[in-house]
């Protein structure tokens, strides 16, 4: 999300003043100035528009923490940096397969 946009029904507000010193609610000047994006930006996806409490209300919505594709390339760098570089090629060839619909699951071995 960006400056302007609706999010729980009230518009964000990240602009900064010319000034540098104040600016809207949601920036570095705003209320919960402890709490604010350095880049202006927030997380939307993910997020549960009908929590207002956010310190008591919790969500049930699933968060992803890693992608699988994340780690078949990680665990391909390593298999490429002990030399192993057909493993290497196999597990990015994985994420290919995967990306394309051709494969649905995998297991790291």
């Amino acid at each position: 999300m960006c400056d302007g946009q609706l999010f729980r029904g009230t518009e964000t507000e990240f602009w900064v003043n010319s000034d540098g010193k104040t600016g809207g609610v949601d920036s570095e000047f705003g209320r919960d100035a402890w709490n604010y994006s350095k880049t202006h930006y927030i997380i939307r996806k993910f997020m549960d528009e009908n929590l207002t409490k956010s310190w008591s209300d919790k969500g049930k919505q699933p968060w992803v923490y890693c992608r699988l594709a994340e780690i078949y390339l990680n665990y391909a760098e390593a298999m490429y940096h002990c030399g192993k570089e057909d493993v290497a090629r196999e597990y990015v060839n994985y994420i290919r397969k995967r990306a394309r619909g051709e494969e649905k699951i995998f297991y790291l071995m």
